[in-house]
């Protein structure tokens, strides 16, 4: 896709810290890619959950639930309108570049920034 960055460079990650035990940090790190056409990163959907939301970090990539079914399109459709609404662009702004019917998928997000995907995966 012409308007998203490549993948998958080490340099690019965010260190997320959070713990249940406020003497121990465990970072949390999730990898992108950012230049000025978008934000690129992983993610890891878990479809037919009781009701959509980010649930935080999941083995370097954003772990997100998903209320509708894996069945026609319908859990990308969900995960995309969830990604646009929590990054507060249009739909059009967010494409699935790989993954579209696995679990483990890369998003590009137009318009986005490093800086709102640490806020988004902060509070979980």
């Amino acid at each position: 896709m012409d308007r998203c960055p490549p993948y998958g460079r080490a340099s690019d990650t965010i260190a997320i810290y959070q713990s249940a035990n406020p003497d121990l940090i465990l970072p949390r790190v999730i990898q992108y890619s950012e230049n000025d056409r978008g934000l690129t990163f992983a993610v890891r959907i878990v479809p037919r959950a009781s009701r959509s939301e980010i649930a935080g970090e999941y083995n370097g990539v954003l772990r997100i639930r998903i209320a509708a079914p894996p069945v026609e399109g319908a859990a990308n459709r969900e995960l995309i309108r969830l990604l646009a609404k929590s990054f507060k662009l249009p739909q059009n702004a967010v494409a699935i570049v790989s993954g579209a019917g696995s679990k483990s998928k890369i998003v590009c997000v137009a318009g986005a920034d490093a800086i709102t995907l640490k806020e988004l995966t902060w509070l979980k």
